[in-house]
């Protein structure tokens, strides 16, 4: 009988010891899991080059978008600024890039004032043609020049709206739809800065 009773209390610890270890975080996001193209230099909002090689390990949420657009855009660098807000002292591990669908009307002086607008740590970039269609294809963005009604020329450009999460080791690890919460990009930028 005392036998048992060991026995018993012994697999009462471990099976406690188990529920203590730390449950896998819970993402938000879409899991993409596809490798970031690195191998790709575009300009910044100073107008430096920018290589995407230099992003390795460092965590980066990647938006699209254009300083024209009316709502998605403004809508989605609000978010981001707020998940920033809600890093605390890890914001200074995350970097924010917002990336120009509009490469003819947002010059490198037009991103810097734009992003400003949001945050000063937010990254404008821009590049030559052929260095955006290949970022653009990496991540499935196809811009759509189209004439809003009664915009005269003012083209508006239809673009995906996700919100991307890259790893350190250079992984597009989620993606996010707009509208998704501040708090749950924030809460899968910290997992992600907790990873070893």
């Amino acid at each position: 009988m005392h036998g048992i009773r060991t026995v018993a209390a012994v697999g009462l610890a471990l099976a406690g010891g188990a529920c203590l270890r730390a449950a896998p975080p819970a993402f938000h996001g879409l899991p993409v899991r596809e490798p970031f193209p690195v191998a790709i230099t575009l300009l910044d909002h100073h107008r430096r080059p920018f290589s995407l090689d230099a992003l390795r390990g460092t965590v980066v949420l990647l938006a699209f978008g254009y300083t024209l657009c009316p709502d998605v855009c403004p809508t989605t660098l609000v978010t981001l600024r707020q998940a920033r807000a809600l890093l605390g002292a890890d914001a200074t591990k995350v970097v924010v890039l917002f990336v120009t669908t509009d490469p003819d009307r947002d010059t490198p002086e037009r991103l810097q004032w734009y992003v400003s607008i949001f945050h000063p740590d937010f990254i404008g970039l821009t590049g030559a043609p052929g260095a955006l269609a290949r970022l653009y294809r990496a991540f499935n963005v196809y811009p759509v020049p189209y004439a809003a009604a009664g915009s005269g020329e003012d083209a508006r450009i239809g673009h995906a709206t996700a919100i991307y999460l890259i790893d350190r080791r250079g992984t597009i690890r989620f993606s996010y739809p707009w509208g998704v919460l501040a708090a749950d990009l924030a809460a899968d930028a910290r997992a992600v800065l907790a990873e070893r």
